[in-house]
């Protein structure tokens, strides 16, 4: 075909699929989906040290899916994974783009952690998790006195659901915890009582006296 009888066809919208040009947009696309994974390597650790061995990491592929309503609320979790000796996990291949990371601790409790990797690159990315180490007193409302030997349930509700741990007191009362900051609700378990609100600030709970039974 004659390049005359090409621009004819072309002002006719009857341009021949072999000299139609190629989407660029569609191949870089598919190019970087499909030969330029993005891989990811956390490095855990827990109030500035390194965490141990075997702290469980869960990956969520796209953020959007974790801040979506969906059946779950949280979104699909498509890789997950324990820290190795180094307390690093390396994950992938991934599609590029923003992810969530779940990681627990011992409680178990969980946190999440929004990370954006880049097409065809390792991105190193240091998680550091706040844990708050104080001590909380356990009263019975009525008498005032201590609750000893007690197992007393914390429940902690974030943007990832629920986790819930149960502690048990002391001979004064008492529970020494390392928690994350957060709000959680609190009950003696195995009774009726109501469950009482407790904030674990940067600086220990508040109150630092719990009077179950009111």
């Amino acid at each position: 075909m004659n390049e005359r009888n090409s621009i004819r066809l072309e002002r006719l919208g009857r341009v021949p699929a072999r000299i139609r040009p190629r989407s660029k947009v569609v191949r870089r696309d598919f190019a970087l989906s499909t030969r330029c994974p993005a891989r990811l390597e956390a490095e855990i650790s827990i109030n500035g040290t390194r965490a141990a061995a075997n702290v469980r990491v869960e990956l969520i592929e796209r953020a959007s899916d974790y801040y979506a309503p969906s059946a779950n609320g949280r979104g699909l979790i498509v890789l997950r994974q324990p820290t190795d000796a180094e307390a690093s996990v390396s994950l992938g291949p991934l599609a590029p783009g923003e992810h969530i990371l779940l990681v627990t601790v011992p409680g178990p409790w969980r946190t999440a952690h929004s990370v954006t990797v880049p097409a065809g690159r390792l991105t190193r990315v240091p998680l550091d998790i706040r844990l708050v180490e104080a001590r909380l007193t356990c009263r019975d409302a009525a008498s005032g006195g201590v609750l000893s030997d007690t197992d007393i349930v914390f429940e902690r509700w974030s943007e990832l659901g629920v986790d819930t741990s149960t502690f048990t007191t002391d001979t004064w009362g008492q529970l020494s915890l390392e928690l994350p900051p957060g709000s959680y609700s609190v009950l003696v378990a195995g009774t009726s009582s109501e469950a009482l609100d407790l904030e674990w600030t940067q600086s220990g709970p508040s109150p630092t006296e719990i009077h179950f039974g009111k």
